[in-house]
């Protein structure tokens, strides 16, 4: 995720929020990404019952390429570890058990697939990752929902974003990725639905002062993408629409090519004209409000109940966005990002009744 936890003045309350108009489309579908929680945690079971109480249908999950195959395989060799799998085997077979969807994320390459120039960098051959998304998609034939990377516009998961010459590299980077592991993907499962993106909100779309990471907004970025040849193929646009300040609610205004909850529309028009589609739906498959005072820089925790009951109905009041992920469902030791329904303690925040009460309202 993108850290957006900006200093807001003391005192923030709940400004006034019209209501808005009924969902335009199908009921979205929920749910939540907590790794922390839901593979590792030794109450795992219990936190993943107490997710789907909230109405949840959805885990998305993130499946990190270079530890699940840390060294090179060898011929006729899984193009991983399987030991290395058996949480994330839990995870499928305990949100199935649940009637609950898992997504799952691929990102992150292993140094013998790239000359060990670090997890954000491309595979030197992209039929190294086909094989591994073919694999991972062979080996989880239920899970239907895929995503290819973690925000490819911002240089902490993909590097480079522009060249010495400070021209723009990383959407066709990007491009050779999803292609790979949307082929092997749709090899192993033909019924499986690949989004691209995954993209971050904001960018600066020119390279960024020494000791700032580069970054694309995400609209520049997915022009740019649609301009690679072959275009690529996608049944979804994944995006994480957080807001540019931690503290500006859901309905706030963006500049584009940000793109934020109110932009979403805009960004599915612009889809459509880019790569020539005639729908483009969107995955919300990020977003949060950290609460203070576990966030000393965060919202107070009536406010994350007011913005995240609103961030769910604009999301169900739009046609073109599809699923809502919230980040995360329990704040832990093993995530930084404090924006949980659940406080470390296990204890309820205000968002818990909130989120529920809204979900019940959007899912129905």
């Amino acid at each position: 995720m993108t850290a957006l936890n900006r200093a807001e003045p003391d005192g923030l309350r709940v400004p006034f929020l019209p209501p808005l108009a009924e969902p335009a489309g199908p009921p979205v579908l929920v749910g939540f990404m907590d790794d922390a929680s839901f593979r590792w945690h030794p109450e795992r079971a219990q936190l993943l019952d107490r997710a789907q109480a909230t109405g949840a249908g959805l885990v998305r999950a993130l499946v990190r390429w270079y530890e699940a195959a840390p060294e090179r395989p060898a011929p006729g060799e899984l193009p991983f570890v399987e030991p290395r799998l058996h949480e994330l085997d839990e995870l499928v077979a305990s949100a199935e058990a649940r009637e609950m969807e898992v997504m799952l994320t691929i990102w992150g390459t292993p140094g013998w697939a790239n000359g060990g120039l670090g997890p954000n960098r491309v595979p030197t051959d992209p039929a190294t990752l086909r094989e591994f998304a073919h694999a991972l998609a062979e080996r989880y034939p239920s899970v239907r929902r895929w995503s290819v990377w973690n925000e490819p516009n911002i240089e902490l998961f993909l590097a480079p974003q522009f060249d010495d010459a400070g021209r723009s590299v990383s959407p066709g980077l990007y491009a050779a990725l999803y292609r790979a592991a949307h082929e092997g993907i749709r090899e192993a499962n033909p019924d499986a639905l690949v989004a691209a993106g995954e993209t971050a909100s904001h960018g600066r779309d020119e390279p960024s002062p020494e000791g700032m990471q580069d970054r694309h907004a995400p609209a520049t970025f997915a022009q740019l993408l649609a301009a690679e040849q072959p275009r690529i193929e996608f049944d979804a646009w994944a995006h994480h629409p957080y807001p540019v300040q931690s503290g500006v609610p859901p309905d706030g205004e963006s500049r584009w090519p940000v793109v934020t909850l109110t932009s979403m529309g805009r960004f599915a028009d612009a889809l459509n004209e880019w790569f020539e589609r005639d729908e483009s739906p969107l995955w919300v498959t990020e977003l949060a409000y950290a609460a203070a005072p576990d966030e000393p820089r965060g919202v107070p925790e009536d406010v994350q109940a007011e913005y995240a009951s609103r961030a769910l109905e604009l999301a169900a009041e739009a046609p073109e966005i599809e699923v809502f992920v919230w980040f995360t469902f329990a704040d832990s030791d093993g995530n930084a990002w404090k924006s949980g329904l659940l406080r470390g303690d296990g204890s309820e925040r205000p968002l818990h009744r909130r989120f529920a009460d809204t979900v019940d309202v959007v899912t129905s």
